[in-house]
């Protein structure tokens, strides 16, 4: 690891406590114009989340809905607080193909959208300490140093998704 990834993952309580966690559970209130905007008003207005550290899966409780969304990065699932269906989108990703900035949001959309990011934003910066990407010309420490404007490091996170974080020269 680089001294910059090095002293993000101590201040985050460091790697070996990290690989212990299984998941992290918070309480969250998620709200502002964008989500009127996308026609979801106050729906994330007191939600638990459980992020998964193990793998790519969210589930959000929508308190006060009787509702909780399952994101996964090929599946989003919404039931009722006790498990009983209400829908699901296999490949949920696809479903904003050709939305715009206005374009309004069911509840899918807003559970694969809060689901990716939240995974995310719990994950980082560990996933950085996996194993690199092979595929590209890397020195002993997975950083590119080609041409070019930039110094790159690139890896995947547990999805599969091809990850790149970059320095400007």
């Amino acid at each position: 690891m680089n001294d910059l990834l090095d002293s993000a993952v101590a201040a985050h309580g460091g790697l070996d406590r990290w690989n212990q966690v299984r998941s992290i559970t918070f309480d969250a209130s998620i709200t502002g114009a964008f989500w009127h905007l996308k026609g979801q008003g106050e729906a994330l207005r007191d939600v638990r989340l459980e992020v998964d550290t193990t793998r790519q899966r969210v589930t959000i409780e929508l308190a006060g809905q009787d509702k909780r969304a399952v994101f996964e990065p090929h599946r989003v699932v919404v039931q009722r607080g006790d498990g009983t269906f209400i829908e699901a989108r296999d490949d949920p990703e696809r479903s904003f193909d050709g939305h715009q900035f206005e374009t309004p949001w069911d509840d899918i959309h807003l559970a694969y959208f809060v689901g990716e990011a939240q995974w995310t934003y719990v994950n980082m910066p560990f996933l950085a300490t996996r194993p690199r990407y092979d595929g590209m010309d890397q020195d002993e420490r997975g950083i590119t140093r080609g041409g070019g404007p930039f110094i790159a490091a690139w890896f995947k996170d547990p999805a599969g998704n091809l990850l790149e974080v970059l320095e400007e020269r």
